[in-house]
């Protein structure tokens, strides 16, 4: 049964992502060795074995990952001026 279970849900369609940030003026230089070694340990083995069961790490470069959360952004500002919810 377990076997059958999905192991994940592909991005934009649900569950929880988290992301690392470097601070607002780091040196284009330094945000590509950041990321090059952030890559390098979401894709090991190391890393992936320490995560529960189901989780399936996945990587994506500043400016996709940028990207990601300005559409996020969009869509729950959308709903949240929609539903009439203003935050402070």
């Amino acid at each position: 049964m377990a076997a059958e279970a999905p192991r994940k849900q592909r991005r934009g369609e649900g569950g929880v992502w988290f992301g690392f940030f470097a601070p607002a003026g780091t040196a284009p230089d330094q945000v590509a060795r950041l990321s090059k070694a952030l890559e390098a340990a979401v894709r090991s083995e190391a890393f992936s074995s320490k995560l529960p069961i189901g989780v399936i790490p996945s990587f994506s470069p500043p400016d996709a990952f940028l990207a990601e959360i300005a559409r996020d952004r969009d869509i729950y500002g959308r709903i949240l001026r929609d539903v009439g919810i203003k935050l402070n």
